[in-house]
């Protein structure tokens, strides 16, 4: 029995940044360190995507290389 589970956007926006810093050979330490925040908090941000300030997943993003993301209202992150 195959189980469906649907993603929501923000799990899916992690594993894009988590893919990113795998193909770029980028350390969480150093990701947490070029986007100004605390390793500790990024792993949260990494748990629950809800949770984290746009301007900081912004952040994330531009360090882990994604230029454009699409962010839609009314989704769950």
């Amino acid at each position: 029995m195959t189980s469906l589970v649907r993603r929501t956007e923000g799990e899916l926006l992690v594993k894009r940044i988590r893919d990113n810093m795998w193909e770029r050979n980028i350390s969480a330490e150093m990701v947490a360190k070029k986007a100004k925040i605390g390793k500790t908090t990024l792993y949260a941000y990494f748990k629950n995507p809800g949770s984290a300030p746009l301007d900081k997943l912004m952040r994330i993003c531009r360090v882990v290389g994604i230029q454009q993301v699409t962010l839609m209202t009314g989704a769950t992150y």
